[in-house]
């Protein structure tokens, strides 16, 4: 293929149409040649892929964030992170997330006992490689799922439509990472419990017939609780 209304262009107006930048004159000449406008489409992708790469590269760890709310990083860790918190706004609001979910679970639980649960809130991975899960567990190719991480916990999520409830969704996941026998799954909706699952020997859990609207998922284990804290169904 070549360009149909040569010259073609090039590659400095290429990308600033990408960027949302091009003259009149580009943007007409993309949408009569199908070679130039299939070159901006690789180039957008290349922008995708880096963006997703260097999406929070600077960020620490979700885990580091709460072990420095629980008290466990002190010192230098504790200065620079706490440096690093004044001056980014995803990790200030993963830290209210941390706060807003201890004041409850400290509520709910016996005195002393969030001191010995490790709490993290699980940090959506925006595209790029999967995390290496087998998520052959997963109803589907797993293309569509949700990929969270907390530390060395991995979750795959995929949302469908209920095949015995019109109008309701049921939630599939994959849980990779940690003592599957001893972990359960927790839905709630505005502090109320919707529904509950064992996570089974290999990792897998279902949620069925649930309502649209917004969740807070959490998979609790012996000595960790990973939480979900805006878990859209749709």
């Amino acid at each position: 293929m070549i360009c149909v209304r040569p010259p073609e262009l090039d590659e400095r107006e290429l990308i600033a149409f990408v960027d949302g930048d091009a003259t009149a004159r580009v943007r007409e000449h993309l949408a009569q040649c199908p070679f130039c406008m299939g070159r901006a489409e690789d180039l957008a992708d290349i922008a995708a892929g880096l963006r997703v790469r260097l999406y929070r590269l600077d960020c620490p760890p979700v885990e580091d964030l709460g072990d420095m709310r629980l008290g466990v990083i002190a010192g230098d860790q504790r200065a620079a992170l706490e440096s690093h918190t004044d001056h980014c706004p995803h990790c200030r609001r993963e830290l209210a997330q941390l706060d807003s979910y201890l004041d409850s679970l400290a509520a709910e639980l016996e005195p002393g006992i969030v001191d010995r649960v490790k709490v993290l809130i699980a940090r959506l991975i925006r595209g790029g490689p999967t995390l290496g899960m087998a998520t052959v567990g997963v109803r589907g190719d797993g293309d569509e799922a949700l990929l969270y991480e907390a530390g060395d916990t991995q979750l795959a999520i995929e949302i469908l439509p209920s095949l015995d409830s019109p109008g309701l969704s049921d939630v599939f996941g994959l849980v990779s990472g940690g003592d599957m026998a001893s972990m359960t799954i927790r839905l709630l909706r505005s502090g109320q419990l919707v529904a509950a699952a064992d996570v089974d020997s290999v990792g897998n859990f279902v949620l069925a017939d649930l309502d649209p609207g917004s969740y807070e998922l959490t998979l609790r284990g012996l000595d960790v609780e990973v939480q979900v804290p805006d878990l859209r169904i749709t």
